[in-house]
């Protein structure tokens, strides 16, 4: 496995476990995680090479049961990466599709497309992402949801952690600015 396969598919992961959190309620709305985040922590191509700093900006648009988000994320040696996930939510599982970009400095952009599964349990999903048509394993995103504005990410492959980042919501969640909108107008 090369190292810029191992990359596409963590970023791919972390996009994944960004859309799985949901709501207490038992249909995990994603609805709730409508808008814009920001996220900073470590990662790394290759389970020997050392950890990196990595900060990613999502923009989610979503109702209770789908979800597209763009994520672009910058590694501290000028990596970027854009993904593209479309994901429905039926009860607790998870499905749909990505496409994820990634250019290096000096180089061609890369450019791959994968299929989307995950189990959501309360305030935390497992998720997975296999890209077709590479010889790989599939990668496992473990997320957390805090509270509204922050949640946390760990990704494993092949036995080794690759990813650790926490999210935080950039300004209020939509929800809000829907009722605080509604409660300037009625006044």
């Amino acid at each position: 496995m090369t190292p810029t396969r191992l990359m596409n598919i963590l970023a791919a992961v972390t996009v994944l476990a960004w859309i799985v959190p949901g709501t207490a309620s038992a249909e995990g709305n994603m609805g709730a995680l409508d808008g814009e985040w920001a996220g900073s922590g470590t990662e790394r191509d290759t389970p020997f090479q050392s950890m990196q700093k990595i900060t990613c900006q999502s923009k989610i648009r979503a109702d209770q049961h789908h979800m597209s988000n763009e994520i672009s994320c910058t590694t501290q040696s000028g990596v970027r990466k854009t993904t593209h996930t479309q994901v429905t939510l039926e009860g607790t599982r998870l499905s749909g599709s990505v496409l994820q970009t990634r250019t290096l400095p000096s180089e061609p952009m890369q450019s791959r497309k994968g299929t989307v599964k995950g189990v959501r349990t309360g305030n935390s999903a497992v998720t997975e992402i296999q890209f077709s048509g590479l010889m790989m394993p599939a990668a496992k995103s473990h997320l957390i949801v805090h509270d509204a504005s922050s949640y946390s990410i760990r990704v494993e492959a092949m036995g080794a952690v690759m990813m650790d980042v926490k999210f935080k919501r950039v300004g209020p969640p939509k929800e809000a600015n829907k009722e605080a909108t509604q409660a300037s107008q009625a006044q």
